[in-house]
């Protein structure tokens, strides 16, 4: 009876210690990331698991979904993040048999800092060192939250400062435009969608001949849509398009007395453009923009002075290029 007991342990023993064996064969953590990553936070699990002779795996979802375990001789655990929800981040762990080991939620305020990113990485890696040391924490992981749409963040008033270089005609290379634009922003999935109303002054185009001097002032009201793509937490690809009506007034002075002394002209344009640029966050709410693009009017009428020969003054261009810098902010 003795001896069929210390068999009994033995076996016990023998198991147990192939088990833990098996488990410290295994270096591969299979990380799930639901919603817009960040690469500071694939970084920081990434150095942190390589430390210590784990390599970290990692896969993106849409939405949060329970973890499952993929069929690999080289898996120790399963970590599923969840960055849908925001101030927060989910985190739940599996071993490499589906079995529950870890369930946590850490703060992150308005956004994903470093420090958040340092937390999280530790987190894992005490969880997945406990799994390769055999222990277990018996935390439930809980269930992926009901199916509903992806989270919107709430709308934002935008207020920026813009300024503007185009090539207007060929007596005007370029001309500077500086002005203010209002309007709203929110953001879908991982979209940032804006609109704004936009008015301009631009700088005054003076031309001069023998016969007669010229000043053209233009002054624009513009509506526009934009989009914007993450490239990084704090970078964005954007693409805009929008519509405008120019209000260019021209006042005419004759030098001749053979023709009118003064004349005024106004005259309203409509205007299209598309552009597309990068936008940078300086700080939380606080963004520099920069884009280049394409402006086309309705109509290129062209100015001239009525004498014994017309005397062309302005010939704008029927298609002209822009470049725009604008600092916002959100509130």
């Amino acid at each position: 009876m003795v001896a069929l007991a210390c068999a009994f342990v033995a076996s016990i023993g023998g198991e147990a210690a192939a088990s833990e064996s098996s488990v410290q064969g295994r270096s591969v953590v299979e990380v799930t990331i639901a919603g817009a990553t960040d690469p500071r936070l694939e970084a920081s699990l990434t150095e942190l698991l390589g430390r210590t002779g784990f390599v970290a795996r990692f896969s993106h979802r849409a939405r949060p979904e329970r973890p499952t375990v993929p069929t690999s001789p080289d898996l120790i655990a399963v970590v599923a993040l969840d960055l849908t929800r925001e101030g927060i981040i989910g985190i739940g762990i599996v071993d490499a048999h589906g079995a529950p080991v870890l369930t946590r939620v850490v703060p992150t305020g308005d956004r994903l800092d470093e420090i958040a990113c340092e937390e999280i990485g530790h987190i894992v890696l005490f969880s997945v060192e406990a799994i390769r040391r055999g222990e277990r924490a018996h935390r439930p992981v809980p269930p992926p939250p009901r199916q509903q749409p992806a989270p919107k963040d709430r709308a934002r008033g935008e207020l920026e400062t813009v300024a503007t270089l185009r090539n207007y005609a060929n007596v005007a290379p370029v001309v500077v435009g500086v002005g203010a634009a209002v309007g709203g922003s929110t953001r879908v999935r991982s979209l940032h969608l804006r609109s704004l109303v936009a008015f301009e002054q631009r700088s005054a185009i003076i031309v001069a001949t023998p016969a007669a001097s010229a000043r053209f002032e233009q002054r624009s009201l513009k509506i526009s849509a934009s989009a914007g793509v993450p490239l990084s937490p704090r970078v964005e690809l954007t693409f805009a398009a929008g519509i405008a009506g120019d209000l260019l007034s021209v006042t005419t002075t004759a030098l001749r007395a053979s023709t009118e002394r003064r004349r005024d002209v106004s005259d309203v344009v409509p205007v299209i453009d598309a552009a597309g640029g990068m936008a940078f966050e300086l700080a939380p709410h606080l963004v520099v923009g920069v884009a280049i693009g394409v402006e086309v009017p309705f109509s290129t009428t062209e100015y001239a002075l009525e004498a014994d020969r017309n005397v062309v003054f302005l010939a704008p261009n029927a298609a002209r290029l822009v470049g725009r810098f604008s600092l916002g902010v959100s509130f």
